[in-house]
């Protein structure tokens, strides 16, 4: 069947990956369709490929036929050039290869992919954004025009570089991105004083909440969250599977709609799905009762303490060990908490690249002093809950003037059912805004 641009059908297929032999000329530019399928493909990528980066590739032949498409895989596997090259074999000569980031230059776990490009026999190339990563930074690109493919930078950079947040983070800290998320009443509480909390947000929410996390590689919550709402912290929305549209800006991560999904919604994701799940619990002494330490989530858990060298924290992480549950040690902050910086290395060396802070108030602080949040994440409910508790800190917490607030910069706002969704960067990175070069 034809698809063209912009129909029902081809929106759609869009975001499938291994399908090919589909015409993209009629109507519309082949450039900017066949890149936002690109995107598509390293959106439903992220979460799946760390610390890799989560790319997509189509290759368009010279009759406007897509002949091969590909994401990255799991790390250590093949990239998402290889990936749609397979699928393309002989059909890839004379073609347009679109990618979401420059082809990789060097030998790692695989091996470079602009020399794969350059053995197929393809002669264009068309790049959203060059690589972040110091071992590539143009090479992929200078490797590809000195055997004679033409190259283009620049289209889709937008979405490409937000999707590529998270490795960039890596890459120049070698520590995760940082997104806190919460939900809140309109004054800014999330709970009431009683504590109660479900719910302040509507379904539509938490299921845009649950393909959020879908596509992070871990959640962080405090031990008091564990002990008062005892959460799974899991993904119960499969890929959000969702096209990026041609020309769109969105964040693919945080500012779509996830669509009702009534027939996965109440199961677990698989566990290969899972994002890592962490707990700052100083002491140990969340619940063994609670879901996070019972062994039966899909997925692994870890908890963050602070070990005091005493024979009842190693008896406390020898319970949680019991029911699956992984514990590490960090050293303590000026609360004698976890040090959240510290924290932050540890999930780094284990190539955790995007950590969703889903709080509560007293973690989310804890970031927010530490100047550790790249974006925030809010859903406001139409609702003044008058008191409470505050969804970050405390009344006597906090800067004593405004000019010490975090005040976000590139905002958006999405309606997500009745709450407002306002996502914007604290830290937004240099390379996020560099110009497209090559």
């Amino acid at each position: 069947m034809t698809e063209r641009p912009g129909s029902s059908a081809g929106r759609e297929r869009a975001s499938l990956p291994n399908r090919a032999s589909t015409t993209v000329r009629s109507g519309g530019s082949v450039d900017g369709w066949a890149m936002a399928r690109a995107l598509s493909l390293a959106a439903g990528a992220l979460g799946r490929t760390s610390p890799n980066p989560a790319v997509g590739a189509v290759i368009v032949d010279g009759s406007g036929i897509v002949v091969g498409e590909g994401a990255t895989r799991a790390y250590g596997q093949a990239h998402a050039e290889p990936v749609a090259l397979a699928m393309a074999g002989g059909r890839a000569r004379d073609a347009t290869l679109y990618v979401t980031l420059e082809p990789c230059s060097h030998h790692g776990r695989t091996p470079p992919c602009a020399d794969a490009v350059v053995a197929a026999g393809v002669t264009r190339v068309v790049v959203s954004t060059l690589d972040p990563n110091p071992r590539v930074a143009g090479r992929g690109i200078a490797r590809l025009r000195e055997a004679g493919v033409s190259v283009e930078v620049g289209l889709g950079a937008g979405v490409a570089r937000t999707l590529m947040a998270g490795f960039a983070t890596w890459i120049a800290t070698q520590r995760p991105h940082v997104i806190a998320k919460f939900a809140a009443s309109l004054d800014g509480r999330i709970a009431t004083r009683t504590g109660e909390s479900r719910w302040i947000s509507g379904p539509e929410a938490r299921r845009w909440a649950h393909g959020v996390r879908d596509h992070v590689d871990a959640i962080l919550v405090g031990a008091g969250t564990v002990r008062a709402d005892d959460p799974a912290l899991t993904s119960r929305t499969p890929h959000l599977g969702q096209p990026v549209a041609e020309g769109e800006e969105a964040d693919p991560l945080l500012d779509r709609v996830v669509p009702s999904r009534p027939a996965v919604a109440a199961t677990h994701a698989d566990a290969a799905r899972q994002p890592l799940r962490v707990v700052l619990d100083t002491q140990l002494t969340m619940p063994l009762t609670s879901q996070l330490a019972s062994g039966r989530l899909p997925g692994a858990t870890l908890v963050v303490g602070v070990d005091d060298g005493t024979a009842d924290w190693a008896s406390r992480r020898a319970s949680l060990a019991r029911g699956g549950v992984e514990v590490a040690s960090v050293g303590p902050g000026v609360d004698g908490r976890p040090a959240v910086a510290a924290v932050l290395d540890l999930l780094g060396a284990r190539g955790v690249t995007t950590l969703l802070v889903e709080g509560g108030a007293t973690v989310h602080e804890a970031f927010f002093r530490a100047g550790l949040v790249d974006r925030v994440a809010a859903v406001l409910a139409p609702m003044v809950i008058g008191g409470g508790h505050p969804a970050v800190g405390t009344a006597a917490s906090g800067p004593d003037h405004l000019s010490g607030a975090s005040r976000l910069q590139g905002r958006s706002v999405t309606l997500l059912g009745e709450d407002v969704l306002v996502t914007g960067w604290v830290r937004r990175p240099a390379w996020l805004d560099d110009a497209a070069r090559g």
